[in-house]
């Protein structure tokens, strides 16, 4: 729930959305926390506080259509309340739209270095069998080229705008707090300091619920790959992605 420019007071849907193998869970638990320990805590325009009759929801859609999706996010709207739901899915032209024209919708995009996405998809499949793409370097390195990178590519038209926030796992792990300032609607938390949107996090529970899936690895980067065939292979076939995301200059 936020405050629009007119002083009304209106629902909030956030769409954490990430390419998968990104550590977006991470961040999912921190905008959850923040979010629901929030609810009562901001004040109306004319003084005084929300109706004790708010929802919050927060969910997680496993490949939702378009048109289930944007069902949800049109229902979610109606809510007098906060709604947050987690995806990993590319930006359709109806809800690139609804994120433009919806006063009340707002995307969150988590990216992670190309290659550091291909290792923890391939090191996935080898604990529980998922990806199975990532089974074959020639195959992992055409999904992230293919089906992942699309994901960043689609919300590049309104990234730029105040709508969409894309936020990097690296970033992430370094400074929780400043991703999660970067992940929200600035009306949210523009006010708020640090140590206030810390205040309103149970860090230990987001922790508990996300920390196997941000622990650091190990290994180096180098000697996660089986050999240097595999190692040349990936970082030649994901260059040009690495470049678009940010993570390498074309001089390098």
């Amino acid at each position: 729930m936020h405050v629009g420019d007119d002083s009304e007071i209106r629902p909030l849907v956030l769409i954490s959305n990430s390419i998968p193998k990104s550590g977006s869970t991470f961040l999912f638990e921190l905008q959850k926390s923040f979010l629901i320990n929030s609810l009562q805590d901001f004040v109306c325009p004319g003084g005084g506080d929300y109706p004790d009759d708010l929802e919050f929801t927060a969910d997680y859609l496993h490949n939702p259509d378009a048109d289930s999706f944007l069902r949800y996010i049109e229902e979610n709207d109606k809510r007098a309340g906060t709604s947050i739901v987690k995806v990993h899915r590319i930006v359709s032209k109806g809800l690139c739209d609804q994120i433009v024209k919806n006063p009340c919708v707002y995307m969150s995009l988590v990216v992670r270095d190309p290659i550091d996405i291909y290792l923890s998809a391939r090191d996935h499949f080898r604990r529980n069998g998922e990806f199975s793409e990532f089974g074959r370097p020639q195959t992992g390195v055409g999904i992230v080229n293919g089906y992942f990178s699309r994901i960043f590519d689609s919300v590049q038209e309104i990234s730029t705008r105040e709508k969409v926030s894309v936020v990097k796992y690296e970033d992430i792990i370094l400074d929780p707090i400043d991703a999660l300032r970067q992940s929200l609607p600035s009306s949210v938390v523009e006010d708020l300091s640090n140590k206030e949107v810390e205040r309103r996090l149970d860090l230990e529970e987001v922790k508990r619920r996300s920390s196997f899936r941000v622990n650091p690895d190990r290994k180096s980067r180098d000697d996660r790959f089986e050999s240097d065939a595999e190692r040349g292979f990936v970082v030649l076939g994901l260059q040009d992605l690495r470049v678009r995301m940010g993570y390498e200059s074309h001089e390098e």
